[in-house]
């Protein structure tokens, strides 16, 4: 009876162990569920973020061709990769680090980047014993043909720019309005700018290099207003801002007051500035008013 006792003790510690390390994985499991969907959620939220941030940025075009499920099957792929194959994890963190900028300029610019040779060329270099390459003269290299291909991808958007239908009308009713002022007594410079000066204010008047106090109200064309000072007046260096409008100051000293039609050129240019609102060569008017004129030293 006695060893009958013993064995179904034994029997009952062996089970109540199997279940504490049941009770235990299957708690370790949950846990590692609710990291999962934790994790999950965080990383979706911050990807979402990033796609509305992309969003604004991008062009129509960009737009179109940028696909959420094919963002989640790239991300898929690395999430699920067995994680004891370091070396491929590396590999894939270190080929993101190149393929994105210059793939994205190589297709702004018109360029076509083979990803054949440029594989083929790790591999010649990566797998040598050492070193086989001058680092400086390759960068030197590298970073001359991306500057010409930065600058071949902005003469591409810039002819585009000009053959839109937007820029043409802004270049129009630019043209238009200039004309008008000049025809009801404002002066045109020779560089385009359009003012007409109410008060001059007192003297010395405002150089490129000094800083300056300004009230003004930024206008479109149809009198909608895009920004202004309100009663505060604002301080910047006449030079940190754009052509058309340090033109304009530069005309003024303290008290002084004028209004200022600049041209697309002399304002935000052939891309205009989306984030404010501004149009490609979209024709903007200033009314400013110089509060004081803080001298350069």
């Amino acid at each position: 009876m006695k060893k009958l006792l013993i064995a179904a003790c034994g029997a009952a510690m062996i089970l109540t162990a199997a279940c504490d390390t049941n009770k235990a994985s299957n708690e370790n499991a949950a846990l590692g569920d609710s990291i999962a969907t934790t994790l999950g959620q965080l990383a979706g939220a911050q990807a979402q973020s990033q796609y509305e941030m992309m969003m604004m940025q991008m062009t129509e075009a960009e737009k179109a061709n940028f696909s959420k499920e094919q963002f989640l099957k790239g991300m898929e792929m690395v999430i699920k990769t067995d994680t004891t194959d370091i070396s491929l994890l590396y590999g894939i963190n270190f080929a993101m680090r190149i393929y994105g900028s210059v793939y994205q300029m190589g297709g702004e610019a018109g360029v076509p980047i083979n990803p054949d040779k440029v594989v083929a060329a790790i591999r010649e270099v990566y797998m040598q014993d050492s070193m086989t390459v001058d680092m400086t003269e390759v960068q030197n290299a590298f970073q001359s043909y991306t500057m010409r291909m930065q600058q071949m991808a902005k003469d591409k958007r810039d002819n585009e720019l000009r053959n839109s239908a937007e820029y043409k009308a802004n270049a129009a009713a630019g043209d238009s309005i200039a004309a008008a002022r000049v025809a009801e007594g404002y002066t045109k410079a020779e560089s385009g700018l359009v003012y007409k000066v109410e008060t001059e204010g007192a003297e010395p008047k405002a150089t490129m290099e000094d800083r300056v106090k300004v009230k003004y109200t930024g206008k479109h064309i149809n009198g909608e207003v895009f920004d202004e000072s309100g009663d505060n007046a604002r301080e910047f260096r006449v030079s940190g801002t754009v052509p058309g409008f340090a033109e304009g100051l530069c005309l003024l000293g303290k008290g002084g007051k004028a209004t200022l039609v600049i041209p697309g050129e002399l304002a935000y240019g052939m891309e205009g500035s989306p984030n404010a609102g501004i149009g490609p060569n979209e024709t903007l008017i200033f009314e400013v008013e110089v509060v004081e004129v803080v001298a350069a030293k």
